[in-house]
């Protein structure tokens, strides 16, 4: 790998880590799998709202935040390839939480596998692949008096299994459309503490599903990098107006 291309993603990566984290429902991805032994590295960044049954402790139900990635793959084989992602957040807060700040660990990420069903380069009409991936992350929010001395603090833990099915079909070279089913087996955990003994826990398991679907312009003389539009949106199966994160996003790779 170039050394240009590795210090683009250190860098991302470090500035993941001084924002605070959330789950990440991108895409950024068409139907076809990574060819063997190539690369692609890329980045992107979403705008988006986002609630839960047990509301993100500290703030509103409906929490708007954005937020920025980095992604990186690799193909293993034709038919199969590995991608890794770090992502972070930055919550919008209303004006009384006054300087409060909601602070992420210093890692949220994952990894995924995605498995090519059938490929346009193989000579069929569209790109199908199956992928399942794993992504955990914290935030948390700190509060002290005038002395400094800690009166409250509060995190919130998550953690995603995700299954995908990802499709696309190339229009033109440089014009591709795509999208994506998902289903999240997703697990969240609150806790506070007031001066530093525990006041509340709370545990959530649920399943969620939704979607991606976007654009990709691909451009270069090998048209191998590639500008995404896209929307993604999940929903909680059983209370899908109490539980959901939506967004939107602009997203760019580059194949190696």
């Amino acid at each position: 790998m170039e050394q240009h291309h590795l210090r683009d993603l250190i860098f991302l990566l470090v500035l993941g880590c001084v924002l605070s984290s959330c789950g990440t429902i991108s895409t950024f991805q068409t139907g076809k799998t990574i060819p063997q032994k190539k690369v692609s590295f890329g980045m992107g960044s979403s705008v988006g709202l986002t609630r839960t049954k047990s509301n993100l402790v500290g703030y509103p139900i409906e929490l708007p935040y954005g937020s920025i990635e980095a992604f990186l793959g690799y193909g293993l084989f034709d038919f199969l390839d590995i991608n890794v992602k770090a992502m972070a957040a930055q919550y919008a807060r209303p004006s009384e939480e006054g300087s409060k700040k909601l602070r992420g660990l210093p890692f949220f990420g994952g990894a995924s596998a995605r498995l090519a069903m059938v490929q346009e380069r193989w000579g069929h009409p569209v790109s199908v692949a199956l992928g399942y991936g794993y992504y955990t992350g914290a935030a948390q929010s700190r509060q002290t008096d005038l002395n400094d001395v800690e009166t409250k603090k509060e995190s919130t833990t998550l953690t995603d299994k995700v299954v995908t099915v990802n499709c696309s079909r190339d229009v033109f070279k440089w014009l591709t459309f795509y999208g994506a089913w998902k289903l999240y087996e997703r697990h969240l955990v609150n806790n506070t503490f007031e001066y530093k003994i525990q006041t509340l826990h709370q545990e959530y398991d649920d399943k969620m599903d939704g979607y991606g679907a976007g654009v990709s312009f691909n451009v270069g003389r090998e048209h191998n990098t590639h500008i995404m539009i896209e929307t993604n949106q999940i929903t909680d199966t059983d209370e899908p107006t109490k539980h959901y994160q939506k967004q939107v996003g602009l997203g760019m790779s580059v194949d190696f």
